[in-house]
């Protein structure tokens, strides 16, 4: 069971349960203490992997975050790119 976070002390997270779906890391900009590493560890993985790397503004959501974890959140959302990053 989920348990609620005290959003005060979270600086940043990483999700990473859109796998399957492309080869973009998508982080939003953060404004707590401490994210500098968090965002200087993606910006060295985009560039050491090829990915593209988006940050997010505050208020923009993609369209495949507002259908994860929904009924429209199907195998057809899949691609054979972002499968195979799964396993490599």
């Amino acid at each position: 069971m989920a348990k609620s976070v005290d959003r005060t002390k979270v600086t940043s997270m990483v999700n990473i349960d859109i796998a399957g779906y492309g080869d973009t890391i998508m982080s939003r900009p953060t404004t707590g203490a401490g994210t500098a590493p968090l965002h200087q560890a993606l910006a060295h993985v985009c560039a050491a992997r090829d990915y593209a790397c988006l940050r997010l503004a505050g208020g923009f959501t993609l369209a495949i975050l507002r259908t994860i974890h929904t009924p429209a959140d199907t195998a057809d959302k899949l691609t054979a790119d972002g499968m195979t990053l799964i396993y490599n």
